[in-house]
């Protein structure tokens, strides 16, 4: 992944999927470890920020490219 596809899903929006729950976040930053790319995750309606990989994630149109 580029440093500009990197840049352009930091400040998106997804929806990260737990246990059968679709929860929605934002995304606050984005890196890669190891050949993989992991972002950091907020929910929008709580609190907290973990590190997931992107794969995990569900982005709308033209996010996460």
């Amino acid at each position: 992944m580029t440093l500009s596809e990197m840049n352009d899903i930091k400040g998106t929006q997804a929806l990260w999927g737990i246990s059968g729950v679709q929860v929605l976040v934002d995304v606050q930053d984005v890196r890669e470890s190891f050949g993989r790319t992991d972002c950091l995750i907020s929910p929008v309606g709580g609190s907290g920020e973990k590190w997931v990989q992107k794969g995990s994630l569900t982005f709308n149109e033209g996010g996460g490219k």
